[in-house]
This record gives C-alpha cells, structure tokens and sequence, in this order.
C-alpha cells in the first residue's frame, strides 16, 4: 500500500481549522489502484482464450476510450468548478442524469461486491482442497 503525505493548509488567518490535502503522486497511485482492482488477475486467462492480437486491439480500445472520457471529464470539471461527478451529471445531463450515474454506480458496485466474493470463495475452497479440507459442501 502507498502512503502519501499529507499537506495542512490554513483556511484564513481568522479560521484555523485545516484542510488536508493528499499530494499528486498519492492521488495518481489511489486513482491507479482503483482502475486497475481485481481486473488486472484475469487479464492473462482472458489473452489465453481469445489469442494474443484481439487481445492487443481490445487493450488498445479500452485504454483509448477510458484516457477520452477522463480528458471530458477533468475539462468540464475545470470548466464547471463543480465539486463531484454527481453534480458534474445533474449539471451537464439534469436531474435524470444523476439519477442515472446513481443507478449505475450501485450496479457497479454490486457487481464488484459480488465478483470478489465468488474470487474469493474459489480461492478460499482452492486452498482448503490443497490442504486436505473437503469444502465443497456436499
């Protein structure tokens, strides 16, 4: 895990409460850390099934279409000074595209949920096995 130091910045010379900022390279690395996740262990399994040059074309359009809409999105962030995506969504597409983001931000993440509990319920069976614990429930 990557740590990063935090930087204290006053407020006013009246308010001394402080905010904490996280510096570039923390930020860059949490940002990393969540895109790549869990995906990045079935990356080979996927290569050996659909073969080395669909493998290479399909990385390079995912990688082209996420760098495009991280580009749109931090400009109309700089643009529209908002503070988040949810207000960035009901700024740019109204209420029913926040409404929207919401839904499937919460499909995302159970998706996520759920995936990492079926990995890790494999793994956890996998390693009872080798160990000599039948786990399979039957």
């Amino acid at each position: 895990m990557i740590t990063s130091e935090l930087k204290s910045v006053p407020i006013s010379s009246t308010d001394m409460t402080e905010k904490k900022y996280v510096s570039l390279f923390g930020t860059v690395m949490t940002l990393l850390n969540t895109i790549l996740g869990a995906g990045v262990l079935s990356i080979a399994n996927s290569f050996t099934f659909c073969g080395i040059v669909p493998s290479i074309f399909i990385l390079t359009l995912v990688t082209s279409l996420s760098y495009i809409s991280a580009v749109i999105v931090v400009q109309l962030q700089m643009k529209t000074k908002v503070e988040n995506l949810d207000a960035l969504a009901k700024l740019t597409t109204g209420t029913i595209g926040s409404i929207v983001l919401q839904i499937s931000n919460i499909i995302f993440c159970y998706s996520c949920m759920m995936t990492y509990l079926i990995m890790g319920t494999e793994f956890i069976i996998s390693w009872l096995a080798m160990a000599g614990v039948d786990a399979s429930g039957r």
